[in-house]
């Protein structure tokens, strides 16, 4: 099958940065997953955090922080009614009603060694503004803060800050406020680390992030004239507009590096984009694999699953944030039928052995491995790692790019059946078995 294979006029060294590149990923995914201790939490809003070893890792704040629900209470005026709520999870996840629109106050207290001279929060995205101070001073805050949704600004912008130590002691104040989106409070948790330490990861995802999206860039316009040079295959511009559109969306997510450039960028239009690019993504990927294998695609849910994602798109456009991100949920369920129709097309297209196949199958199962690891990632069980992202959705694109040259010859590949009789072992060379 697959092993009959040989591609005569592939760079050696292409295919031996790929196979390095996927070796990379899947290493440091290993390292990630039994490297994540476990961490002390939070108990009555006080994480003991004296015995962590910072020089090793950052400590998640997670666990029960003291909560004053419907209460913009000041730093230095503790004295509202309270109660103890799991950080971080979503006002919609606490909530009997579900819902994720209001304001609160989180308070949390962190015994801390004495031996780190500078710390540093990496805090994360969180639904919508806030307003963060550490021991009475205002350390950072995204958008404006309010009790209304007229008085409140959304905006999503990660960061990490960086402060001296300031003695055994953190108290930690938070604000958030959220009138925009259908969820409210936070998801991901706020790090603790060396300033050092936090700093420098944040250094990585930032690099990762722009060498992604650069190299999107570049593979999309790559494509694009060849296109309009010589090829004028549909095939070629769908495999260019999901490298567009891909790169910009690794601009608007995830880390939200637009964001840090321009933060005074008008949220609504930053969400649309963020959730547009994502079902834009669906249909190329769908049309893209549909062209490449043919014999292997199904028109009807093809054509059902496009329909889908353009009708989220409608309601990405027409509809408020806080209207359409209510249906991410939903959405999932049509992601992963995407996903799996995508699968079982490049799947059949193995067994047929198609040209190419065998770097869709390593894009498929790349992309999966990657889709797990968000997965386990975001419910908490080990650490996130942007440079993962970063470096494995490139080989997942690179991988798309080869299978992409194969179809159109452009490097050409050679099949080598090993036990098929052909007419030339029969007969020879002219024939001459026939006479």
């Amino acid at each position: 099958m697959i092993s009959n294979y040989s591609y005569s006029i592939i760079p050696t060294w292409f295919l031996s940065s790929l196979r390095s590149i996927t070796a990379t990923v899947l290493f440091m995914v290993i390292i990630t997953v039994t490297t994540y201790g476990q961490a002390p939490t939070a108990n009555n809003g006080i994480l003991d955090a004296r015995s962590w070893n910072f020089s090793d890792q950052r400590i998640a704040l997670n666990g029960n922080w003291i909560f004053y629900e419907d209460q913009l209470i000041s730093a230095t005026d503790t004295d509202g009614k309270s109660s103890l709520v799991h950080f971080p999870k979503t006002w919609n996840e606490i909530r009997p009603s579900g819902g994720g629109s209001g304001y609160a106050t989180y308070h949390l207290t962190v015994l801390l060694p004495q031996n780190i001279a500078v710390f540093a929060l990496e805090i994360p995205q969180i639904y919508c503004s806030y307003k963060l101070w550490i021991n009475g001073q205002i350390l950072a805050s995204n958008g404006k803060v309010g009790a209304t949704k007229e008085e409140t600004i959304p905006q999503w912008r990660p960061q990490t800050i960086s402060f001296k130590n300031p003695g055994d002691t953190l108290h930690i104040h938070l604000q958030i406020a959220n009138f925009h989106h259908y969820r409210g409070g936070s998801k991901d948790p706020i790090y603790l680390g060396t300033s050092d330490m936090l700093q420098h990861q944040r250094s990585i995802s930032v690099w990762s992030n722009l060498a992604e999206t650069g190299i999107l860039i570049v593979l999309g316009i790559v494509f694009l004239v060849i296109y309009w040079g010589s090829d004028r295959k549909r095939i070629t511009i769908y495999f260019a507009l999901v490298c567009l559109t891909w790169a910009l969306r690794s601009l608007f997510s995830n880390q939200y590096l637009f964001i840090s450039y321009f933060p005074d960028f008008n949220w609504t239009v930053m969400v649309k984009t963020e959730y547009i690019t994502l079902y834009l993504s669906l249909i190329w990927a769908m049309l893209f694999t549909h062209r490449l294998f043919p014999n292997e695609s199904a028109n009807a849910l093809k054509y059902l699953l496009i329909g889908a994602n353009i009708l989220y798109i409608l309601l990405a456009l027409l509809a408020k944030p806080i209207q359409f991100t209510e249906f991410l949920s939903v959405y999932l369920f049509t992601a992963g039928t995407v996903l799996l129709y995508c699968a079982v097309v490049v799947l059949r297209a193995w067994i047929n052995e198609r040209i190419g196949v065998v770097f869709l199958v390593i894009s498929m199962l790349l992309g999966l491995l990657i889709f797990t690891y968000d997965l386990f990632a975001y419910e908490g069980f080990f650490v996130y790692n942007a440079a993962i992202f970063g470096l494995g959705y490139l080989t997942v694109f690179l991988a798309m790019a080869m299978a992409l040259l194969l179809h159109l010859k452009i490097i050409k590949s050679k099949k080598k059946p090993s036990n098929l009789l052909t007419y030339k072992d029969l007969y020879g060379e002219s024939g001459d078995a026939l006479r």
